[in-house]
């Protein structure tokens, strides 16, 4: 059977797509906000990396799940402003 011909069979892959897609988006965040969390030790970092890799779908929600709450904050505590503020 040909991959074109089902209807369901495009739809099974494009949500596998999805997915997958959505899965490296998180993994990357997760990446990033390992390396730029300043009161993580490096060794807890290297951990972190070593389980992200051998067991990544587990290790990326118990991350999400654990330090979730701070990743926003250091995403945007790493930020600089853009000009500074006049204040009247």
């Amino acid at each position: 059977m040909n991959f074109w011909e089902s209807f369901w069979d495009i739809l099974w892959w494009f949500f596998c797509a999805f997915v997958f897609l959505a899965y490296l988006l998180a993994f990357f965040a997760v990446i990033g906000d390992i390396f730029r969390d300043h009161k993580l030790d490096g060794w807890w970092k290297a951990v972190w990396i070593f389980f992200l890799i051998f067991i990544p779908f587990l290790s990326l929600l118990v991350y999400l799940a654990a330090r979730g709450e701070g990743m926003a904050l250091r995403s945007t505590g790493s930020q600089k402003p853009l000009a500074p503020r006049n204040r009247r």
